[in-house]
């Protein structure tokens, strides 16, 4: 796992250790080993503990994930991507972003906005979320994704 690490995976396979029954005892679960096996082992056992380790990483890694398109939301470290490249969002654009995401078709006000965003303690006018949004659209669309839509005299919404 280290040496995936340093060749710049950051995001390690899964890792099924196939083991003597008698080499149990060197076993290091704290290395990131998913599952192990002892032998002898039994194919089709050897195939169900597989599934059952890549079914496990993409149940966890779909929870963490948004995705429209080419745009893709990751809620585990707050970065968005659109075909694999970053797009550098300050948190407000981000948290923007995210919240309209995960409303994905619903139309919001300034003010629910601005609530649901900055908070409740936030004194600001509405036009913040204007701004945000304008600078958010800027750097999405340069990337050939239109996903922010104004409802005008409403607000936004995500999508069509």
């Amino acid at each position: 796992m280290d040496e995936l690490r340093s060749r710049g995976f950051r995001h390690a396979p899964a890792v099924m250790v196939l083991t003597g029954a008698d080499a149990i005892g060197d076993l290091d679960v704290t290395r990131g080993i998913d599952d192990f096996i002892c032998a002898p082992y039994n194919v089709r056992e050897f195939d169900l503990r597989i599934k059952n380790v890549l079914w496990r990483r993409h149940s966890v890694q779909i929870q963490d994930m948004i995705a429209w398109g080419d745009l893709l939301i990751n809620l585990g470290n707050y970065e968005v991507t659109i075909r694999g490249k970053a797009i550098d969002l300050t948190l407000k654009e981000y948290e923007l972003l995210k919240h309209l995401a995960r409303h994905r078709g619903r139309v919001f006000t300034r003010d629910e906005l601005l609530t649901a965003v900055w908070g409740y303690d936030y004194f600001s006018g509405t036009r913040t979320v204007d701004v945000h949004v304008r600078r958010l659209r800027m750097k999405i669309e340069r990337h050939g994704v239109h996903i922010i839509t104004t409802v005008r005299g409403v607000g936004y919404k995500f999508g069509d």
